[in-house]
């Protein structure tokens, strides 16, 4: 305890250096708060994370997993999209209103100065839009971003190396010609699709074509494989190098077919595009997804 001294009068309390002021107690609500500061900091930490992921997830998903979806357009109309800060560059788009998958945003191949001619030349009825994972998921399915379509095209029922078609003769008509055409210089590949169903015949008429079809083309488990050789041609051993659009892919032998068993492959597929075609002439399995040569 401190002591007392006298100074003219006036007397002064000198207190022990060991004394200490007591802190003032903290309020129950101040003490709860203090008690709670770190969960706090935590929250805040994950929301930013969480922030980030979605941002990152919205950004850059849209470049994988890309499928077609099929929308019912009632109106497009050319807009104009920000960065969103002072000085961003603006780009053209245009905005497509649709009845079933909410607003879609397309840019790709548009400008200031033609984004009034594609918006004018997309007219009410259904398309089909290629779309990532982030559009397809977040934006179609949940509804939570505007989706955005990397490429579109008038909904057909048939069609072939990406031209539409009215009916299956004339689908298959071309397609038997496209079939053909593949010889010489000309490789590449046949690709024949209605709705979800989808043939491939990959290859050239002098060399053979290896073909796979899918009744829906969303499903790696169902893709098939051709993998017979039609009557009298009896069984094949060794590799054979089939012409692919960028060069050569060596293949079994057993899966390259003459142009004869393949036109009549795409003939079986125009009949019922969405049948699971039957073994053992069709092999089927999530591993003939690899062996595809058209992609």
């Amino acid at each position: 305890m401190g002591d007392t001294h006298d100074n003219g009068g006036t007397r002064l309390a000198v207190t022990d250096a060991g004394d200490e002021r007591q802190p003032r107690a903290l309020s129950p609500v101040a003490r709860a708060f203090k008690a709670a500061s770190p969960w706090i900091w935590r929250l805040c930490g994950g929301a930013f994370l969480l922030f980030a992921l979605v941002m990152v997830v919205t950004i850059f998903g849209d470049s994988w997993d890309v499928r077609t979806v099929r929308c019912d357009v009632v109106s497009a109309a050319p807009s104009t999209s920000s960065g969103g800060t002072r000085g961003s560059a603006s780009t053209a788009g245009v905005q497509l209103e649709t009845s079933d998958c909410g607003p879609v945003h397309y840019s790709d191949g548009v400008s200031f100065e033609n984004r009034d001619q594609i918006a004018s030349s997309i007219t009410p009825g259904e398309y089909d839009f290629e779309m990532g994972w982030s559009s397809r998921v977040l934006g179609v399915e949940m509804r939570q971003i505007m989706p955005t379509a990397r490429g579109y095209r008038v909904y057909s029922d048939w069609i072939v190396d990406g031209a539409a078609f009215g009916s299956a003769e004339d689908a298959k008509d071309a397609a038997l010609a496209a079939l053909r055409a593949l010889d010489g210089t000309n490789h590449g590949a046949l690709v024949v699709e209605y709705g979800t169903a989808r043939f491939e015949a990959a290859g050239s008429a002098s060399v053979g074509f290896v073909c796979h079809r899918n009744s829906h083309s969303g499903d790696a488990d169902r893709w098939s494989e051709l993998q017979d050789f039609g009557p009298g041609d009896g069984s094949a051993t060794g590799t054979v190098e089939v012409p692919v659009a960028n060069g050569t892919a060596s293949v079994a032998a057993r899966n390259v077919h003459t142009l004869d068993r393949t036109v009549a492959a795409v003939e079986e597929f125009f009949a019922d595009p969405t049948a699971t075609p039957a073994a053992p002439a069709w092999v089927t399995g999530n591993l003939v997804e690899r062996t595809r040569l058209a992609r």
